[in-house]
């Protein structure tokens, strides 16, 4: 801050003033009213001065509660994400070893599928056995008895 200390000559005005033909009495008012002002903003900026270093500690202790509730946000922001990424590798997991799981099912029905596949084919081919070999009898019987 810079320092503006003003003296006012107030004799020296007040014969100005005079000398343009105020008053002496009107002349010392407004030289004693333009001193007041001149002390009133020596003394502001006297006290400005004096709190201005006030002011910067404040400044520096609100910035050094900031700058801690910023760490204090951050770290907090880092353990929730650190939480999310774990429960998205755990939900990957269990989605892992539900596919594993399903494709193991799929596995068991498709060789069940495969049994009773093979188990259908073998009654078919025994049906089918059975029936020709039913059929030949008939055959032979009917020639038999053709003859």
């Amino acid at each position: 801050m810079v320092n503006t200390v003003m003296k006012l000559d107030t004799f020296a005005c007040v014969k100005k003033l005079e000398t343009v033909g105020v008053p002496a009495t009107q002349a010392e008012t407004h030289v004693g009213l333009i001193s007041e002002i001149f002390q009133g903003m020596s003394s502001t900026e006297q006290t400005m001065r004096e709190t201005e270093p006030k002011i910067k500690i404040k400044l520096k202790e609100i910035e050094i509660r900031l700058n801690a509730f910023e760490l204090k946000i951050e770290n907090r922001l880092n353990e929730f994400e650190l939480k999310m990424e774990n429960r998205l590798n755990e939900m990957e997991n269990r989605l892992n070893e539900f596919e594993l799981r399903m494709e193991s099912r799929l596995n068991e029905l498709a060789l069940k599928i495969e049994q009773i596949k093979g188990t259908l084919n073998t009654q078919i081919a025994k049906w089918v056995l059975s029936t020709a070999t039913a059929q030949a009898a008939i055959i032979i019987v009917c020639i038999r008895l053709m003859h």
